[in-house]
Order: C-alpha cells, then sequence, then structure tokens
C-alpha cells in the first residue's frame, strides 16, 4: 500500500510541478515565464497570471509547510484565491 501511494505522489508531483514558471526579475510584471525558486521571498501573487500556476509555485515550495512566498495568507491551502 505504501508503494502504490508513494507512486502517486510522484505522478502527482510530475504532472504538477511542470506548470510552476516564473519571471526572473522577482518583481509584480505578470510574467511568469522561467523556474519557480523558493531560495526566498520573492514573488507575489501578481507575479501570477493566474491561481493554477501560483498554486503550482505554492505547491513546489512546499505548500502550508513553508509559504516562503506568502502566497496562501489564510493557510486554507490555496495560493492567490484572488487570481
Amino acid at each position: 500500500m505504501k508503494k502504490i501511494i508513494s507512486a502517486l505522489f510522484v505522478l502527482l508531483i510530475i504532472i504538477v510541478l511542470p506548470g510552476c514558471t516564473s519571471n526572473t526579475s522577482g518583481n509584480s510584471s505578470g510574467n511568469y515565464s522561467s523556474s519557480c525558486s523558493c531560495s526566498s521571498n520573492i514573488y507575489n501573487c501578481d507575479d501570477f497570471s493566474s491561481h493554477t500556476e501560483a498554486q503550482s509555485c505554492f505547491v513546489k515550495c512546499g505548500g502550508t509547510r513553508t509559504d516562503i512566498h506568502q502566497l496562501d495568507r489564510d493557510n486554507d491551502g490555496s495560493a492567490c484565491e484572488q487570481n
């Protein structure tokens, strides 16, 4: 059972992470075109053109465990709900 859960988790990551892209400058230009960086708080919701892009970066960077970019201010697991 653990192997099945692990395989499903890996599959989920493979599906979700490719959509995670961002601008290289880290400013609020709305251009989200290269890899999402989790090294420091460089993005805000205006950097993403959709909720899906923001959610992908949020999940890649640890989700509610870390939320380095503070994309989920109400801690409900959904980033940038206004996008």
